[in-house]
């Protein structure tokens, strides 16, 4: 079952499971700076073609930009939507809205290989297309259009880092590891290479 679960305060408030036998996932700097380069190229490259292909003034801009924020709000309900959806129905899925994002909970042991499909489901569905979108597009709309497009993509893709630099660190672990969330805290089983 998916719930929305409403604002959370501190990770201390999630549901804390067993993790005998688990250690906690460490994402190391250089994933982490693999996972900022792979977010950040994609951005650069937009956010330069939005800001040449503009040809409109502060106030259109911020009125693109309000636009791009609104169709935004359901475009990252959905992306926690389809990170729900990855997880069987064994264990309660929750929605959580968690400083300034969303964040999905769920507490269900899970193989690396679905892992993997939990992370990138999301990114496959909506990052990717709108990526394209962003860069092809562009070439055909109106500035206007294409700039509230640019500025989606470029929200959209940042808002995919934490799942990114997962998936990067859950590749070190063996086909045998299995991982749950407790606490808000990543654990793994079966670590060794």
């Amino acid at each position: 079952m998916i719930k929305f679960c409403g604002w959370l305060k501190s990770y201390n408030d999630l549901k804390e499971t067993d993790t005998t036998n688990y250690s906690k996932v460490s994402i190391k700097w250089n994933e982490k700076i693999i996972s900022i380069i792979v977010v950040a190229i994609p951005c650069i490259l937009n956010f330069y073609s939005m800001v040449h292909s503009a040809k409109f003034g502060l106030k259109q801009t911020i009125i693109f930009d309000i636009i791009g924020l609104l169709v935004l709000i359901p475009l990252f309900y959905c992306h926690e939507l389809l990170h729900c959806i990855s997880y069987s129905n064994e264990e309660e899925k929750c929605i959580y809205v968690y400083q300034t994002s969303l964040l999905t909970y769920c507490t269900e042991k899970v193989n690396k290989k679905q892992m993997m499909k939990i992370l990138l489901f999301p990114n496959m569905v909506i990052t990717l297309p709108i990526a394209f979108l962003s860069l092809f597009l562009t070439l055909f709309l109106k500035y206007e259009i294409s700039s509230i497009i640019s500025f989606i993509f470029i929200l959209v893709i940042a808002g995919a880092y934490s799942d990114i630099a997962m998936f990067i660190s859950i590749l070190k672990y063996n086909n045998n590891a299995y991982f749950r969330l407790s606490k808000g805290v990543f654990y793994v089983n079966n670590s060794e290479r």
